[in-house]
C-alpha cells in the first residue's frame, strides 16, 4: 500500500505518508483504517505528506473520499488536516479540501512542511523525523508503519 500512518501525541496527531501511484481504492482503504483506529482522539489533527505521490482519483470521485468521514454514523474524530502535496496534486487536493468541509473538517493544502507544521502548531524537526521513520520502516520491507 502506498500510504502509511502513525498516531502520536496520545492520539491527538496522525501523520500520513503517501508515495508513488495512489489509487482511489488505496485512499479509501487507509482513510477507513484511520477512522477505525481507537487510539485517535476526538479533534485530532492530521498532517499528510503526499509530496511524492501521484493520485489516480478522478475529480468526480473526490466526494466519495470525503464521504468516508460519515460512514460510521458518528462524527469524524478529525478536525484539521494539513495536506502537503506536490504541484501536480494541487487541483485534486483543493477539491478534496472543499468536500471535507461538509464533514466539519478543515483542510489546508501546503507545498512546504514548515508552513504546514506551523499551521498545526507542530515542531517541524519532530514531524520530519517521524515521517522519515515511516519511510525507513517501509523501505525495510514492512507493509505498514502503523504504530
Amino acid at each position: 500500500m502506498p500510504g502509511q500512518y502513525v498516531v502520536l501525541d496520545n492520539g491527538r496527531l496522525v501523520l500520513e505518508k503517501w508515495t508513488g501511484d495512489v489509487s482511489h481504492a488505496d485512499i479509501l482503504q487507509l482513510d477507513r483504517r484511520v477512522l477505525r483506529d481507537k487510539r485517535i482522539m476526538a479533534r485530532a489533527s492530521v498532517l499528510v505528506d503526499a509530496t511524492t505521490a501521484r493520485f489516480e482519483t478522478p475529480p468526480e470521485k473526490v466526494r466519495e473520499i470525503a464521504a468516508v468521514q460519515a460512514e460510521s454514523g458518528k462524527k469524524s474524530p478529525l478536525s484539521r488536516v494539513a495536506l502537503l502535496v506536490n504541484y501536480d496534486a494541487f487541483g485534486f487536493s483543493q477539491l478534496l479540501a472543499k468536500e471535507m468541509e461538509r464533514y466539519g473538517i478543515t483542510v489546508i493544502v501546503f507545498h512546504t512542511l514548515d508552513i504546514a507544521c506551523t499551521w498545526l502548531g507542530l515542531d517541524t524537526g519532530h514531524v520530519r523525523a517521524q515521517l522519515d521513520a515511516i519511510t525507513s520502516y517501509r523501505a525495510k520491507g514492512n507493509r505498514s508503519a502503523t504504530r
